[in-house]
């Protein structure tokens, strides 16, 4: 198996060095203009573009095309910094444009809640990745996400909190 690393940016390359030298590279990567923006403050990736080939099998969707999405999220898990892209993103919309090119909206989820905010977008076509772009978390490592406060004493909170700087007619 050999990478081509031409055009990578560093923090990229960087992705794809520990990922191989973890044994977990399992991408081909045959395009010259490989193309990855991260954002700013999070430092995720919001947008890759190239022609993105994959090897990896993941469990079998009734729709090809989801298959490929699900293998791109999976193949680039380091580079993402996601954990279980099959548990954590979900298909919400898919529709194809006139010039043929596949646009696979994906809703990201953390323990089956719906994380507000999130939206990643793969297109493809002829059975590529050619753009992948949106804006979602890395997989949080938190310990307990269980509430550690009641209904009630939320409530007591957030009541106290707004009328610090408002005045409180009814709160339902």
């Amino acid at each position: 198996e050999q990478l081509q690393y031409s055009n990578y940016s560093p923090r990229a390359l960087q992705h794809l060095q520990l990922s191989k030298q973890q044994g977990k590279q399992q991408l081909i990567l045959n395009s010259s203009a490989e193309k990855i923006i991260y954002h700013p403050k999070t430092g995720l990736p919001i947008f890759i573009k190239g022609n993105i080939q994959h090897k990896t099998d993941v469990p079998t969707r009734s729709n090809r095309i989801e298959n490929q999405v699900y293998a791109f999220l999976h193949d680039f898990k380091p580079t993402l910094q996601v954990k279980q892209p099959e548990e954590e993103f979900v298909v919400s919309n898919q529709n194809t444009d006139a010039q043929g090119i596949t646009h696979t909206r994906m809703q990201q989820f953390f323990e089956g809640i719906p994380v507000y905010g999130t939206e990643v977008i793969a297109h493809s076509k002829d059975g590529v990745i050619k753009l992948f772009n949106g804006q979602y978390f890395a997989t949080p490592s938190l310990l307990n996400t269980r509430a550690q406060k009641t209904p009630e004493a939320a409530i007591a909170i957030v009541k106290a909190d707004l009328g610090s700087f408002t005045r409180l007619l009814a709160f339902i």
